[in-house]
């Protein structure tokens, strides 16, 4: 990926955040990636304030600034699953639900097919943990045995994590995830209607889904 590429991505994603809030990373050749360096706003993203690191999480040599304090969970997720690109953000409605401990709900139920078909038939939940090595311990812990990680995933009192396979994929991810999460509150004060689990196998099974999600 292009410098260009992944600072319009900083830029698409820019809604999401205030301020430096969230960071975004992209997989690089040879076991690296580039992230948004700690304390740069996604919406002023430069050349300059982009950082190669190692997957490990490290830093590489000639690298000025400090890449993001949450390097070691997008370092996590590269080693552990076939991501090209992460994004995490912290989406007001995405908030409301994650603050008022609605997560759990909102991450097993499916309340519309464009849901399932860009953000899977369930969302990963890790409770509260500080941001750097206490979450991504907690993180490790919460998928220990899981043959696959979930693509999104919902830190509970934190934020949104969307791991896709392109810019593109990751706004789009973000963008359903938050319109699912205005819509799930909406809902609350209703009697809510979710799809069921024949209705979402129907969805991921119908040729046009499918077409649909590879453009």
């Amino acid at each position: 990926m292009s410098h260009f590429s992944f600072i319009e991505l900083g830029k698409d994603l820019s809604k999401f955040v205030v301020g430096p809030e969230g960071n975004i990373s992209c997989r690089l050749p040879d076991d690296k990636f580039m992230i948004k360096a700690s304390g740069s706003f996604l919406s002023r993203l430069t050349v300059g304030s982009i950082v190669n690191c190692d997957i490990d999480g490290n830093k590489l040599p000639m690298q000025a600034l400090r890449p993001s304090m949450e390097v070691g969970f997008h370092s996590w997720l590269y080693k552990n699953t076939d991501c090209e690109v992460i994004a995490h953000t912290h989406p007001t409605n995405v908030m409301k639900v994650l603050c008022g401990g609605l997560a759990e709900e909102f991450s097993k139920n499916r309340m519309f097919p464009g849901q399932v078909v860009f953000n899977g038939v369930n969302y990963g939940v890790v409770p509260y943990a500080t941001p750097g090595d206490e979450l991504v311990d907690k993180m490790r812990n919460v998928f220990k045995g899981h043959k696959t990680i979930p693509k999104v995933i919902l830190l509970e009192n934190h934020g949104l994590i969307c791991c896709a396979k392109d810019c593109k994929e990751a706004v789009t991810m973000t963008e359903i995830c938050d319109k699912a999460a205005e819509i799930f509150l909406e809902i609350q004060k209703h009697k809510p209607s979710y799809l069921s689990q024949d209705e979402i196998s129907k969805i991921l099974g119908h040729e046009s889904e499918i077409y649909r999600k590879s453009l």
